[in-house]
Parts: structure tokens; C-alpha cells; sequence
């Protein structure tokens, strides 16, 4: 109750400010990144940001956090970032002509970018239902009725809009389904590829095999990804077969999953992508990391252990899960050791079936996605 009361307040504070912002004018030249709630430096919009700031020098790059951690780094770094709701916070992102997100507006500070141009990045090629499409009450441009108490927030409270003026995708195929879940037209999808995925272009590799289990984030935060996994028999397995495995669940998960041995390391890292240039062999179950997995064609494991039950209490997918998983379906952990024997032994099935996959759902296989996105958000400027 008091946390609805403090943001209460903090609305009514910042509804004066919305409105004053409105009349400020834009500058095209400078451009605000967050990402996942300004609590993490990640993903497509950090690989944006450092792409533009190396390479695009009539643009200032703005990131803005609320991690006192975040802020530290990028600072030591020597790039320019803010709190969100600093005062300079405040002011950059006022007069900023790009507003620029991986997640929504809560990347940012978004009670003063009213008229700036808003770019969704996202965060995945999507396999879960997302948006819209996951929730019907997702867009404020959709509230039944129209004139609904829900409604009245969105008249009183114009910055909690989920409204973007641009949303980005890998493919035709994943265009469809941003507009449908962000209930956008086509002209507002810019295909281009993700910015995350460039670094893929590096493939290291190792003295030993590197296997990564990246499993999705579930609304059942009490799932159990490790039933079955014999901590001593795997790291016996994993050292006889030089192997050393890598462990990274989802970040908002509430379990704190942090066992290790001698093979079996957690990656404590926020960001997975300059990881997987490393990965041999890729272990997940619904998340959407094996979609830019696919552009190093390397063999994918597939772990749905509660496809049952996560297909009906957590999210609704958005193709036959059979169909556009390209790699062996694990139901435990037993399973999973035996297709690693078989890739190992040389018998990787799916390599045909990976590259179809890849062609369909990455239009893009140039690892050139943060250099042609930057170009297109130039190009806005003219529009």
C-alpha cells in the first residue's frame, strides 16, 4: 500500500514536468540508451551505444541507469551516463531527439520524452508471445471500454503510454510479429537485424568444449532448472570428457542459483554475448538466445522439462515449439548427457535444419546490424 501511495506521489509530481517538457525543443544530435529497467548495462542497446559513440562522432551518446554499479563503470570507462533521475537526468533527456530502449520507457527516464523519437530495441527474436499479443490489455489504445477507470490512468498519467515510434526487428518474419504485439504498422519496424548479434562475428574458441545452459525466465519463479542434476556424477562427467559448463539463469528469477565446482561455473556477468563467441554447445529450453545461436550454426540442446506446464500457466508461444527447434528435445538431465555424447562423438543431426531456421528468422548475416541501424536512425532525421 505504501509503495502505490509513493508512486502516486511521484506521478503527480512529474505531471507538471511532462507537460513542460512538451515544449522543449528536440535535438536530433543526441541520443538517450538504457536497458532492462536502467538496472543492467546490456544488451542491443549497449552494443548500439558503443557502436554509435565509436563511430558516429556528430552523436552524443547518453546512457542513463539507476544502478549506482552501472553508473560506476560506464563513468571508469569513460562514457557519459546519468541517473535516470538526476538532474541532468532530467535535463538530456528533455532536449534528446532519440529516446533509445531494449526493454520499455523504464530503461530510460520517461516522464520527459514526450516528443522525442522512442526505439524499441527489444531484447529477443520472439518464440514466447510478447505485448499484445501476450496481454490484451498490454497498449492503452485497447482498454475495454474505452472510457475505463484502467483508461482514465493513461488521460491523467500520459507517460505510463506504452507508445513507441519505432520498434526494431531481425527478419521479415519477426516484423509480423512486432507489429501485432506493439500494434504498430510496417513502416514502423525497422528490419535490421539485432546489434547484440555482432559480436558473433568472433568466433574463439578453446582447448576444452564449452557447453552454456541458458534457460528462460518462468512467472513460476519456483522452478526448478537443476531436478535431477547430479552436481558430483555431471562435474565427474563434464571433467572426464573436458568439458567445462556454464550456467546463467534468468536475472529476474528470485532463486538465487549460485552452486559451482571444478567444471560447473555460473556466469555472473550481465551481458551473455561476448560469452557466446566461446560456446560449443548450446543448452535452453523457450529463450530466444538459440535464434542468434543459429548464425554460428553450432548445435543446440533443447531442454523443455515442463513444456506441459510452462505452455499453460506461463506464456503462450508463438509457433509449434516442435517446429522451430532445431536440435533434440530433453526432457531431464540423463537426456541431455547422452546428446552431448552424440555431438561429441561427431553426430550433430541438425545442421541443415539450423540454417534454415537462421535464414528465415536473421534476414542479416553480416554482423553489420548496429552499423546499418545507426544509419537508419540518421535517416529519421530527414522524415
Amino acid at each position: 500500500m505504501l509503495n502505490k501511495i509513493f508512486k502516486l506521489f511521484i506521478y503527480i509530481l512529474n505531471t507538471p514536468v511532462y507537460w513542460i517538457s512538451f515544449f522543449i525543443p528536440k535535438n536530433n544530435n543526441i541520443w538517450i540508451f538504457g536497458s532492462w529497467e536502467g538496472l543492467r548495462y546490456s544488451d542491443n542497446s549497449k552494443f548500439l551505444f558503443e557502436y554509435t559513440e565509436n563511430n558516429l562522432k556528430s552523436i552524443r551518446c547518453i546512457w542513463l541507469t539507476k544502478s549506482k554499479d552501472v553508473l560506476l563503470r560506464l563513468k571508469k570507462e569513460g562514457f557519459e551516463v546519468y541517473y535516470s533521475y538526476s538532474f541532468k537526468g532530467y535535463i538530456y533527456s528533455a532536449i534528446a531527439g532519440r529516446i533509445i530502449v531494449s526493454s520499455n520507457l523504464h530503461d530510460v527516464n520517461r516522464f520527459v520524452v514526450n516528443k522525442s523519437i522512442k526505439i524499441n530495441l527489444w531484447h529477443a527474436t520472439n518464440l514466447k508471445k510478447i505485448g499484445f499479443d501476450a496481454d490484451k490489455t498490454f497498449s492503452y489504445k485497447n482498454q475495454i471500454p474505452q472510457f475505463s477507470i484502467n483508461y482514465l490512468k493513461y488521460l491523467i498519467f500520459p507517460f505510463l503510454k506504452i507508445d513507441y515510434d519505432f520498434v526494431i526487428a531481425s527478419s521479415d518474419e519477426s516484423a509480423k510479429k512486432m507489429m501485432s504485439a506493439f500494434q504498430l504498422k510496417r513502416k514502423n519496424i525497422i528490419i535490421s537485424g539485432l546489434p547484440r548479434t555482432d559480436i558473433l562475428k568472433t568466433k574463439n574458441e578453446n582447448s576444452f568444449t564449452t557447453i552454456a545452459y541458458f534457460p528462460t525466465f518462468r512467472d513460476n519463479s519456483n522452478f526448478n532448472y537443476f531436478k535431477d542434476f547430479n552436481e558430483k556424477l555431471f562435474d565427474n562427467y563434464f571433467k572426464k570428457k573436458n568439458i567445462n559448463f556454464f550456467y546463467k539463469t534468468h536475472f529476474a528469477d528470485n532463486n538465487n542459483w549460485d552452486f559451482e565446482t571444478k567444471q560447473i561455473k555460473r556466469i555472473k556477468k550481465d551481458d551473455i554475448y561476448e560469452f557466446l563467441t566461446f560456446v560449443d554447445i548450446l543448452i535452453t529450453d523457450y529463450s530466444s538466445v538459440y535464434f542468434d545461436f543459429c548464425l554460428l550454426n553450432r548445435p543446440i540442446i533443447f531442454s523443455p522439462f515442463d513444456q506441459e506446464s510452462y505452455l499453460s500457466n506461463d506464456r503462450e508461444l508463438y509457433y509449434n515449439y516442435n517446429d522451430v527447434t532445431p536440435g533434440p528435445k530433453c526432457h531431464n538431465w540423463q537426456e541431455v548427457i547422452s546428446e552431448i555424447d552424440l555431438i561429441l562423438n561427431g553426430k550433430d543431426k541438425y545442421a541443415n535444419k539450423r540454417q534454415v531456421l537462421n535464414q528465415r528468422f536473421n534476414r542479416y548475416q553480416d554482423f553489420k546490424n548496429s552499423k546499418r541501424l545507426a544509419s537508419q536512425i540518421l535517416s529519421l532525421n530527414n522524415n
